[in-house]
């Protein structure tokens, strides 16, 4: 359910009366989950009530404003939510490991921030916080929509979620997007800004650079068929001085694909990452600039309708290797889910998932739940319910 708060103001002018709107709306999911693997040679579980076990939970308020002429202005506020203990997610100010905002439960737009300003023929501009162009390309290619023990970025972003601040969203954006973006060809691109003094060096803080983000998404939408490519480069994201925590430049690159069949939905999305400065000994940083660590992982997955609900189906292949001789680490996680609609905006779920590392991996579950021993596999299982309003 949307709450629509009408004709906010009306400008009388010569060009004519403004209209505009405020939607509210959002959903919240919460699972049961438990997790198992092993520890230095010891069984260890974890159980517990998580949020976003199959979609995000989050507070939206977003509204647009029609200026005449094609022309409209508008603006989006969205707030990422732990419903489990009604906390906040905490965002970042700079795209910088320095610019980390404090971990206290504070209800924080993380997810999207930003006012915008557009022509119904020429695209529209946004500046604010946003999603990144490259992580588009995840969550609707992902039957489980990137979220709890099902989700593929624990092996697909490997590099970009333990290293960087902006493998999800970035801060201080300024991007483009095509008319009618996401229908018939459509293209994206965002430039960010780290914000730092133009004699940055590691010697006195961050560099100059340090969180600059570029990023341009293509693609084409019509009918059964989507496909789409999206690069997006952030610029050495220092830490202080004098430590070896000091990624230098990350890239990700990926292609995904969706097809709708009368009877299912396939997925198909191919990632590569680079960071500078890191080795394949779990990603890790070695502060030498000409070390670079890679990732590159496969995705492919299917909802299935059955009934009032839908089965979902994921495998997922990744690898983790480096310039310096490192042995290489892989990973697969496969996982196996039911969601079962009681209504248009409430459903019902269990996901069941396991991932399995070669004798050096360590690709694991997100932080939340727990983390294997080098070589070791996981198991989950997960039951939960979402709503939307």
């Amino acid at each position: 359910m949307r709450i629509q708060i009408g004709a906010l103001m009306a400008l009388t002018a010569s060009v004519g009366h403004a209209q505009g709107s405020i939607a509210v709306s959002g959903q919240l999911d919460a699972a049961f989950t438990e997790a198992r693997t092993r520890v230095n040679g010891a069984s260890v579980s974890k159980s517990g009530l998580y949020s976003s076990g199959m979609a995000s939970s989050f507070l939206r308020f977003e509204g647009q404003e029609d200026l005449g002429s094609g022309l409209y202005a508008g603006f989006r506020l969205e707030a990422g939510l732990n419903n489990d203990t009604g906390n906040g997610i905490a965002s970042n100010a700079n795209n910088q490991a320095t610019g980390a905002g404090p971990n206290n439960g504070g209800l924080s737009f993380n997810r999207w921030a930003f006012v915008a300003v557009g022509h119904r023929a020429w695209g529209e501009l946004r500046a604010g916080r946003v999603y990144t162009a490259a992580f588009e390309n995840f969550t609707p290619y992902d039957p489980f929509f990137t979220n709890g023990v099902g989700s593929s970025t624990p092996v697909t972003l490997r590099l970009g979620i333990r290293n960087t601040q902006t493998a999800l969203n970035v801060s201080n954006a300024i991007e483009y997007l095509t008319p009618n973006y996401g229908k018939g060809f459509f293209a994206r691109a965002t430039v960010a800004r780290g914000e730092n003094l133009s004699d940055g060096t590691l010697a006195n803080g961050n560099p100059r650079h340090g969180g600059d983000h570029e990023a341009v998404r293509i693609g084409y939408a019509d009918g059964p068929w989507a496909v789409a490519y999206s690069i997006g480069l952030t610029h050495n994201t220092a830490g202080r001085a004098g430590t070896v925590s000091n990624p230098g430049d990350y890239i990700n690159s990926n292609l995904a694909l969706r097809y709708d069949f009368p009877w299912a939905r396939f997925y198909l999305q191919w990632v590569n990452e680079k960071l500078e400065g890191a080795t394949a000994a779990g990603g890790i940083n070695t502060g030498i600039a000409t070390n670079e660590a890679k990732t590159r992982s496969v995705l492919l997955g299917t909802v299935i309708p059955m009934g009032a609900g839908n089965i979902k189906l994921s495998y997922v292949d990744g690898k983790l290797s480096d310039n310096i001789g490192s042995a290489a680490e892989s990973g697969k996680l496969v996982a196996a889910g039911y969601d079962y609609y009681l209504s248009k905006r409430t459903n019902v779920y269990g996901v069941v998932s396991r991932i399995k590392n070669n004798g050096v991996g360590n690709y694991g579950y997100a932080a939340a739940y727990l983390a294997p021993g080098r070589g070791e596999a996981s198991t989950a299982i997960s039951v939960g319910m979402k709503h939307i309003f």
